[in-house]
């Protein structure tokens, strides 16, 4: 497309040598440019593969190396495999003590935490709705703010918390 719009618009330059040339000239320079500005380029096709192994025992999962070994050229499988063709057992990560694992973040309940620790810190009446159902633990913390923000609204404040509490005494 882009040779064609190359060639209508060395046409096109040629015809507009003539006056009346030009009346065909002008259309078919417009239209080669439009061809070289839209002419079909060639799509290229990227695709990254990315395996990462978090683990913290430090054995790569078998599914992930199954699927790492299959993206391999068939040459090099075969020196992954041991003798007659038995698979190599898993080989392990080793993670430098240097490196910590974290352990993975609590559950939240379904609800934005900062939104409500920044709540908590800035409004008086839910710090305090806060600190009357912790008390009772952090699960009941964790009911407060999932039914209050689902609701949004203060007026629903003291039920939600009496209700929360209902359901603490009721269960100790």
């Amino acid at each position: 497309m882009r040779i064609i719009g190359v060639v209508f618009i060395l046409v096109g330059l040629l015809l507009c040598l003539t006056i009346f040339g030009a009346l065909v000239g002008v259309p078919l320079i417009i239209v080669g440019a439009v061809l070289v500005v839209a002419g079909g380029r060639r799509k290229t096709v990227i695709t990254n593969v990315i395996n990462v192994a978090n683990t913290p025992t430090g054995a790569i999962p078998a599914e992930q190396l199954n699927a790492s070994i299959n993206m391999l050229p068939r040459d090099v499988r075969s020196e992954l495999t041991g003798p007659n063709g038995a698979e190599r057992p898993a080989p392990t990560l080793i993670v430098p003590s240097s490196v910590r694992m974290n352990e993975p973040a609590r559950s939240t309940g379904g609800y934005d935490a900062a939104k409500w620790k920044a709540l908590v810190e800035f409004d008086s009446d839910i710090a305090e709705a806060n600190k009357q159902v912790a008390v009772y633990g952090e699960q009941y913390v964790d009911q407060l703010a999932a039914a209050y923000l689902a609701l949004n609204e203060k007026q629903y404040l003291p039920s939600i918390v009496q209700k929360i509490v209902a359901r603490a005494q009721a269960v100790s």
